[in-house]
């Protein structure tokens, strides 16, 4: 699967074969200190010398693109991104929202933060398929009723699948601290857009 189709969302669904680890909401999903967003590594361990770059989909105008804004570390079974300044106004939804997905990629990868093209990653290691990182602006109007859910400024999401009948999946608040990066080959991709 292209990393351009995991994340703008326009891949079909493969199957589940990890838990969620946090399907639940959490009191505490802003970040806190020094980290934007941290969590664990499923499926496998990093290799060495990898880091983690954010994605952000952009899929309110055409064609939907993908912005690199921000970047972190992996060692072993963990990650963290560290402290991101306020996201570039290309890198958000044109409704005030931004949904970063969390990218293992090789340590030789450089993508300076802009737009970029897939290729640019070569094979990335693993992806964030149930997490994101949310930028909610202070004037968001998102028509999608979760994107009120989240405060403004950063915090973390987790996805819930759609409800029967619908197409779409949504996001929930989750800890910032819980957030997963899944290295299997099967992922199931949140289609929230």
């Amino acid at each position: 699967m292209s990393i351009t189709r995991f994340i703008l969302g326009s891949a079909l669904l493969v199957p589940l074969t990890l838990a969620c680890v946090a399907c639940g909401g959490s009191e505490n999903t802003e970040p806190t200190g020094d980290a934007t967003a941290q969590g664990s590594i499923s499926g496998g361990t990093a290799p060495a010398g990898s880091k983690v770059l954010v994605a952000w989909s952009v899929s309110s105008g055409s064609p939907d693109y993908i912005y690199k804004f921000g970047e972190g570390t992996a060692k072993g079974g963990q990650f963290i991104v560290g402290k991101l300044d306020e996201p570039p106004a290309e890198a958000i939804n044109s409704y005030g929202l931004g949904i970063g997905f969390l990218v293992l990629v090789n340590g030789n990868v450089s993508i300076p933060d802009g737009k970029f093209d897939e290729d640019a990653l070569g094979e990335p290691f693993g992806m964030s398929a149930r997490h994101a990182i949310i930028w909610r602006a202070e004037t968001a109007q998102d028509g999608r009723t979760w994107g009120t859910d989240f405060p403004a400024g950063y915090s973390c999401g987790v996805c819930v699948p759609a409800p029967d009948g619908e197409t779409f999946d949504s996001y929930a608040p989750v800890d910032c601290s819980k957030m997963v990066i899944d290295m299997s080959s099967e992922r199931d991709v949140c289609n929230w857009t």
